[in-house]
Order: C-alpha cells, then structure tokens, then sequence
C-alpha cells in the first residue's frame, strides 16, 4: 500500500513538473556561495528556490557541528541530545526538498548541487549512526533501515532526478 502511494506521488509529481516546464520563463541566473546557476523560473520562485538552497546550506553546517559533538564526547547524555538534534534537522531538511521539489523549476547544475547536499548529509548520519550503535542509542538494523531513506542512490527523490535530468533540465 505504502509503495502504491508513494508511486502515484512521484507520478503526480512528474506531471506537476512537466505542466510547469510548459509553462518556462527565460532562464535566470542566481548566485549562491559565490556559484552561479541557471534557474527556469518565475522571479518570484527563484527567489524562493534561493532561500531554500540557502536553507540547506545552513542547515548542512549546523549538521557537520552536531557530527563534531558526537565525535569528541564519551558522554552517552550528549549522543542522545545531539541524535534529538540530528532528527530535527532531517525533518527540516526533508520539509524543504519538498518544497523545493513540488517547484516544478529546475537547472541540471541545482540538481547536482542538490545530490551533493544529500549526499555528504548521507555520508554524515552515516558516522553519526556508527556512533549511536556503539553507545546502544540505535539499534544496527533500525540505523541501517534508516541510513537507508537518506542515501541518494536509494531515496524516494533518484527516479525522479533521472526522469528530469533526461527530460526537462538544461
């Protein structure tokens, strides 16, 4: 059932993003980090699109403090705050890919930019989780089922990258 629905999600997903690329404006170009990248949207939307990439830069570096925190202690207190912190910010983070997916208006170098976010977020929990496993705050399985829904290669959002990258980018 979970699968049938998440299917008719991407589904509709792929159909809000083809009526919206239908509908392109002339490119426009924004900077982020001193990166330009070519965006087919309204003023308005890149904009948005802006903040949220903006976002999950800040959002990444709040994440890489947390890892160093749960690196440098012993403390199984600490550990247990931080993987409150971490699941906080997954959420958020995921909240934002969401946002920025249900646009519609994408470039091939912010879909690059993107993977590589959640990629070095995936690399991150990654060691994070090792370390939840050796206090017993995760159990193996539970962190690798979890680990999982956040690598690029697995996650809900690859297919989808695949058929815009082949179908709609730039």
């Amino acid at each position: 059932m979970k699968k049938l629905l998440f299917l008719i999600l991407v589904i509709s997903q792929i159909f809000s993003i083809a009526f919206a690329v239908e509908k392109k404006t002339n490119p426009r170009e924004i900077k982020i980090d001193g990166s330009s990248y070519t965006l087919i949207a309204p003023v308005k939307d890149a904009e948005k699109i802006k903040h949220n990439f903006i976002k999950l830069d800040e959002i990444l570096a709040e994440k890489w403090k947390i890892s160093e925190k749960i690196s440098s202690t012993e403390d199984k207190k600490i550990i247990e705050e931080q993987f409150d912190n971490i699941n906080k910010l997954m959420i958020e983070q995921d909240n934002i890919l969401k946002d920025i997916f249900q646009q519609g208006y994408y470039s091939h170098t912010l879909l690059v930019k993107f993977i590589n976010m959640r990629k070095s977020f995936s690399l991150s929990l990654n060691k994070d989780f090792e370390r939840f496993v050796q206090k017993e705050i995760a159990d193996r399985k539970a962190a690798d089922r979890f680990l999982q829904m956040f690598d690029v290669n697995t996650s809900q959002y690859e297919s989808v990258f695949m058929f815009l990258s082949k179908n709609y980018l730039q």
